[in-house]
């Protein structure tokens, strides 16, 4: 992959060294290292341990940073930029390791090691110095560590501001990234949950808020933790950057052409379902994290309110906004050109009415509830067997497109195998 990459004069972004080492490596011996400058950084999310961390800017620390960048160049070659987390969601103990001397030890340790390197080796690009891109995400890195990296390092320190599209520091305060560079990312999807969701209109006004406030805003990224889902929220991420600011269309004025774009055909009935999913589903007024999940995915309960754990099956939209931009997407059937748009019309139509039949499963399993709190047996058998059957139906709909059918994503794990000889 990496090779493909290179070919296409891309440049990757490589794992970069902060300080992670086994557990075990205290009770070890080590040349070149002391278990005195080795820290336990604790538990995550409750209880899972993390790796312990080196502490930077000690013999120690340099010394595996020296054979972890000659074993990486090994396996990936080389690059201008690398990723480091150091603190990433508590990741190193504040309290154990200052600020300064984590991070300007850390960008220290791979100066050290890019000094070493050819300008033949590094590329096509022939940075003369290394770049570190760090995610910004639930405060960290704080405003005073970007301070820091501003004296020396200002356009070599970039910050992805992780949740730009709810979260984000750049839509409200891009001083907080100091003089260093940063990219509006859209933290779409978490969990590779499958659902409706997004902020469409609000992710342009922001994206084009931060811009107009200046900084060192040097891109959009996209950084969800799962794909294949509400292609329009990427799609409109991509062209932020290709969009005049001074004359900044409408989300609505984007829309209309959307349709024509993504459909081939020009009809009212196609802008108007977008209108009313951007409205909907495309218009979450929160903070929340991803979609709101189908109740048909959870554990079999009386008082479904998620699926996976940090997640919500709570519906902040009208659900009567999305029905009706099914019924809108259905009357345009016969005008979708066959060579231009019936594959994303497929995908879409298909995608709102699976929307459209989840809002009603969540729905109908709080009357199922309350028709067996009432004792009313006949009306709670009637519903909860209607309950079963729309389930059979969305699976039987999800079938006549092979984006939705579980066969695709196995036969392509399949197909890896065939990849390599042996």
């Amino acid at each position: 992959m990496l090779e493909r990459m290179r070919e296409l004069g891309m440049k990757p972004v490589l794992p970069g060294y902060c300080g992670m080492v086994p557990n075990s490596m205290a009770e070890k011996s080590v040349k070149g290292v002391s278990s005195a400058d080795i820290i336990d950084s604790g538990t995550w999310a409750g209880g899972y341990t993390r790796p312990d961390i080196i502490r930077p800017r000690t013999d120690s620390f340099n010394t595996i940073a020296e054979i972890y960048y000659e074993h990486l160049e090994k396996l990936m070659g080389v690059s201008e930029f690398y990723s480091m987390d150091p603190f990433h969601e508590g990741g190193v103990p504040v309290d154990k390791v200052s600020i300064e001397e984590c991070y300007k030890g850390v960008m220290e340790a791979l100066d050290v090691y890019y000094s070493t390197v050819s300008k033949k080796k590094r590329g096509h690009s022939g940075a003369d110095d290394a770049k570190w891109i760090v995610q910004y995400w639930q405060g960290l890195p704080a405003a005073s560590a970007f301070d820091i990296m501003d004296d020396s390092y200002s356009h070599r320190f970039i910050a992805l501001d992780l949740f730009a599209d709810a979260q984000g520091k750049a839509k409200w305060n891009s001083d907080y990234f100091a003089g260093c560079d940063y990219i509006f990312c859209m933290l779409h999807n978490f969990g590779g949950r499958s659902g409706m969701h997004g902020r469409l209109e609000s992710t342009m006004n922001d994206y084009f808020k931060a811009l107009e406030r200046g900084g060192g805003m040097c891109g959009v990224g996209a950084t969800p933790e799962g794909i294949e889902t509400n292609p329009i929220l990427y799609d409109l991420l991509f062209e932020l950057p290709w969009l005049d600011p001074d004359n900044v269309p409408s989300i609505d004025t984007w829309l209309r052409d959307y349709a024509y774009a993504r459909y081939g055909v020009d009809d009212s009935a196609a802008v108007e379902a977008l209108m009313m999913l951007k409205e909907s589903v495309w218009g979450c007024p929160t903070d929340q994290q991803g979609t709101s999940e189908a109740v048909i995915l959870a554990r079999p309960s009386w008082s479904v309110d998620r699926v996976s754990s940090w997640s919500t099956s709570n519906i902040y939209w009208d659900t009567q906004k999305v029905l009706a931009a099914a019924d809108r997407l259905i009357s345009i059937k016969e005008k979708v050109p066959a060579t231009d748009g019936t594959a994303n019309y497929s995908y879409d139509l298909i995608d709102v009415v699976r929307q459209s039949l989840v809002d009603l499963a969540y729905t109908l399993i709080k009357e199922i509830k309350h028709k067996r709190d009432a004792g009313d047996s006949a009306e709670y058998e009637r519903l909860y067997r209607l309950y079963l059957q729309l389930m059979l139906d969305i699976d039987e709909l999800l079938s006549y497109d092979e984006n939705f059918r579980l066969e695709k994503w196995t036969k392509m794990a399949r197909d890896i195998t065939d990849e390599v000889s042996g």
